[in-house]
């Protein structure tokens, strides 16, 4: 029996990873259950029964993706320097993570949006723990507010990350803007409620990240969104 499980799951990994493979390189429209099972060296029934359908499998690839992002945050507190920076080399590295795989992860969240069936915020939920853990950590070194909730902090920093994913996703910011919005959003608001050099360095991030977006073309962007345009088109 357990020979016969072990089989199973080799198969349905094979069957993701398939999935995983087709959106990549073709986008959703290259997503069919003959070619998944293709991919994987089994029949379309075969993918029916260890995984589903279409929205069943494209459900598998994202929680396979999101293994994929505990490990990348897991190997993160090897770039750590000081503890402060913590949370936004914690960002940083989803970010990354993300921009690595944009032709999955872009495709992937269109097709969210537009089917009903987005499952992103099982991605940013690798990431919830861990920023829970640095925001904590701020609170028991005494950097944070005494008023500041953590775990509400900790859902204001996943939802900015995960709105800036999105915009990026629908091609409405290319690539660098998503890196300097996200770590200058994220760092403007740790700056907002913590104090002493928590809020010093945090202040610091955030307008290195300012005079770096002023520095490049998204001047233009930022130019129109003040000038009362509906902002960037995707193009």
């Amino acid at each position: 029996m357990k020979l016969v499980e072990e089989q199973k799951a080799e198969r349905r990994a094979r069957i993701v990873a398939a999935a995983s493979g087709l959106i990549a390189k073709g986008g959703m429209e290259a997503l069919t259950m003959s070619r998944v099972a293709e991919g994987a060296g089994v029949t379309v029934p075969t993918v029916y029964n260890l995984v589903g359908n279409r929205e069943a499998v494209v459900t598998a690839v994202m929680d396979e993706a999101r293994e994929g992002f505990l490990e990348k945050l897991a190997a993160a507190d090897d770039l750590r320097g000081e503890d402060e920076a913590e949370i936004i080399v914690l960002v940083e590295t989803f970010v990354k993570e993300l921009v690595d795989r944009a032709t999955l992860y872009q495709p992937l969240v269109q097709f969210g949006l537009q089917s009903g069936v987005d499952r992103s915020d099982a991605i940013v939920g690798a990431l919830a723990p861990r920023l829970r853990e640095a925001v904590a950590d701020l609170r028991t070194r005494g950097e944070l507010a005494d008023w500041v909730d953590v775990d509400f902090t900790t859902y204001r920093i996943c939802a900015l990350v995960l709105n800036a994913g999105w915009t990026w996703s629908l091609r409405q910011i290319d690539t660098e803007s998503l890196r300097q919005c996200v770590v200058h959003d994220v760092a403007a608001h740790l700056a907002g409620v913590c104090h002493g050099e928590a809020r010093s360095r945090f202040e610091g991030v955030a307008a290195r990240y300012q005079r770096s977006a002023l520095s490049t073309g998204d001047r233009v962007i930022i130019e129109r969104w003040v000038e009362g345009s509906s902002g960037p088109e995707a193009p």
